[in-house]
Formats: C-alpha cells, sequence, structure tokens
C-alpha cells in the first residue's frame, strides 16, 4: 500500500475542521435541538471516523 505523505501541521489551516464541526452542532442545537445529536454521539461518530484514518508515516 502506498502512504502519501503528509502536509506539515500549520494551526492556521488545521482548525478548520474543528470550526466547521463546532459551527455545524451548535447550528443543529440552534434549530432543531430534538434531534440535534449528543456529545456521546458524535465522539461515537469521531471516533469510527478515526479508525478509518491511515497510520502515521
Amino acid at each position: 500500500m502506498r502512504r502519501h505523505a503528509h502536509p506539515p501541521y500549520r494551526p492556521q489551516t488545521n482548525g478548520k475542521v474543528e470550526r466547521q464541526l463546532v459551527g455545524g452542532l451548535m447550528m443543529q442545537h440552534l434549530t432543531d435541538p430534538e434531534n440535534a445529536p449528543t456529545a456521546d454521539e458524535v465522539l461515537e461518530d469521531l471516533r469510527a471516523l478515526a479508525a478509518h484514518l491511515p497510520e502515521k508515516a
């Protein structure tokens, strides 16, 4: 399996995913709080996504 080189860590761009995630969750809780995911559900989904990430190069 071919591994791709990871770009260097850049705080100014690497925080974009976190900001989008938090913004989306906040919007869900404001517009439809009854159907918004719980913290446990979000963590479960993030762990499932992380399980598909490649190992460190």
